[in-house]
Parts: structure tokens; sequence; C-alpha cells
């Protein structure tokens, strides 16, 4: 048991440093596009599939809107899975988006793979109020990263196995909270 604790762990961090050195660019750049978005008075939404992916959407929005490290204002943020906790159709994250969004606005996709079609419609919803999309992928979502625009980010953890890909998101949004926050109010 030791050697498989030691074993996960190790697994864990060379994907983060990994992941750390193949998405910089994309990380600074979804931190540069989500400031932009909320300095210029627009929301960002969130959303996930399935349970991990939608807790990870859940903890960014309100990462946004209340803030972890200092005190400081919110930020407009709303979760889609939590818009829609109540539905269960396909169209659940769409409509909400149609009902709460607003050109340029910014949706914040998270997903475990698949190009899954309650993702696939978000993302259509998106596109057709004009919103900038960035999109966490992971394995199979060659679908969905089709429907990006050049406008658009992806950043692509694909090559992450499906046991760890769940910390590496949390420790990308993570990333992106703090680095929202230096933007926007400086600091640190």
């Amino acid at each position: 048991m030791n050697q498989r604790i030691f074993s996960f762990h190790q697994r864990l961090i060379e994907a983060t440093i990994s992941m750390g050195d193949s998405s910089t660019s994309e990380i600074v750049r979804a931190a540069e596009m989500i400031a932009s978005s909320l300095l210029h008075g627009h929301t960002v939404f969130t959303c996930g599939h399935d349970g991990p992916a939608s807790r990870l959407g859940q903890l960014f929005s309100d990462n946004l809107a209340v803030g972890t490290q200092i005190e400081r204002p919110g930020f407009p943020a709303l979760s889609l899975n939590q818009l829609s906790q109540n539905r269960l159709s396909e169209n659940r994250f769409a409509q909400a988006l149609f009902t709460h969004g607003s050109q340029s606005d910014l949706l914040l996709i998270i997903s475990r793979g698949g190009s899954q079609p309650v993702l696939l419609k978000t993302a259509d919803a998106a596109l057709e109020r004009d919103m900038k999309i960035i999109l966490i992928s992971h394995k199979d979502d060659n679908i969905l990263i089709e429907r990006l625009r050049y406008e658009d980010l992806c950043i692509d953890m694909s090559e992450y196995e499906d046991s760890i890909v769940n910390a590496l998101h949390l420790q990308v949004l993570e990333c992106l909270t703090e680095l929202v926050d230096s933007i926007i109010l400086g600091g640190r």
C-alpha cells in the first residue's frame, strides 16, 4: 500500500510539473481573458459535465465571487451547474446561458473528456451569444475543441491519466484565481 501511495503522488507531481511547463502560456492567456472580461463589466460563467468537473466549476465561480487570498469586492461569476441544478436535459446549461448570458461574457468549460453533448450545446449557446470560451479539455474532446474560434482558448489536458486530471484541473483553477486577482488588484 505504501508503494501505491508513493507512486500515485509521484505521478501527480510529475504531471503537475509537466502541465506547468507545457501550459504556462495558455494559463496566463486564460487569466488575462478572465480579468479583461471582469474589468469590462462582464460575467464569467463556469460549467462542468460530471460531478468533479461541476464542483470544480462551482469552486472557481465562488473563488471569483468572494475571493480567496485577500479581502476584496466580489467579481460577477456564476456556475451554470448551480443555476440548472434541478434540470437534467442536455440543454440545461445552454438555457441558463440564454437566460443570464450577454455578449462578451466569458464561459469556462471544464471537461472530463468525450465531447459530452451537454457541453457541445453549451459551447454552441456561448458562440451564438458571442461569448468568449476557455475550455479545459481532456481525452476525446476533439469535437468540442473544433467548436472554438480563434479568440477562444483551449488548455489541453488530454495527455494526463484520468486518475489525476481532477487534481490538475484544481491546480489550474487555483492558479487562475490567483493570477486574476493579481492582474485586477495588483500586488504579489
